[in-house]
């Protein structure tokens, strides 16, 4: 009775999903429905992070490798931008998922079961499709 679900990402959007309920069992004896496996189906089993500690261990290992730019594709455009005496720097990067990095591939994985939240009929691409 009344769920709860909060998805955490990281900055590479490695999920972190925790559930809460009022109740497993209505009122009237109906037991309610496992909210995980759905997101593990969507996120995948080995990237979904059910434990907290786990997901900030994870989260410290990414930190550590870092994003390659050059990872991305090619650069398409830069910006500097300068804001409170601040310098920084954006880059717009193009590639074909098809053809892309794995850093590329892994972040479309992560990034594709957000649009099921946000997109009424969302479905996955062929990632392996050219003309992604």
């Amino acid at each position: 009775v009344n769920p709860r679900v909060d998805i955490y990402l990281s900055p590479m959007f490695l999920p972190y999903v925790q559930t809460s309920y009022e109740s497993r069992v209505s009122d009237d004896g109906i037991a309610t429905t496992d909210l995980v496996k759905p997101l593990k189906e969507a996120f995948g089993e080995s990237t979904l992070q059910l434990e907290r500690e786990a997901f900030f261990e994870k989260m410290r290992e990414e930190e550590k490798l870092g994003l390659q730019m050059e990872d991305l594709g090619e650069r398409v455009l830069t910006r500097t931008i300068e804001k409170d005496g601040k310098q920084s720097t954006l880059g717009i990067f193009q590639s074909t998922l098809a053809d892309a990095s794995e850093t590329v591939k892994k972040l479309h994985a992560r990034i594709e079961p957000l649009l099921l939240f946000f997109i009424d009929c969302a479905a996955a691409i062929d990632a392996e499709d050219p003309s992604w």
